[in-house]
């Protein structure tokens, strides 16, 4: 399972990442990469049965960190 993920990472990434470069927006290289790197780390994680807490929670964790109300 693991490697499968490796592999459809792979491929999204030589699928996308050449246009990205192509129109030089390195602002957007860097947003595409952090959320990139996050959903292969997410990914990976929930591959190995390693338990995640809620985004929820972390959301609303953040939300009162930073004296925001929804």
């Amino acid at each position: 399972m693991i490697v499968l993920i490796i592999l459809a990472f792979i491929i999204m990434l030589a699928i996308n990442l050449p246009s990205l470069i192509k129109s030089r927006d390195y602002k957007l290289i860097i947003i595409y990469g952090c959320f990139y790197t996050a959903s292969f780390a997410l990914s990976l994680l929930l591959a190995m049965n390693v338990k995640l807490p809620s985004i929820l929670e972390m959301a609303d964790s953040l939300f009162k960190t930073l004296k925001l109300s929804y």
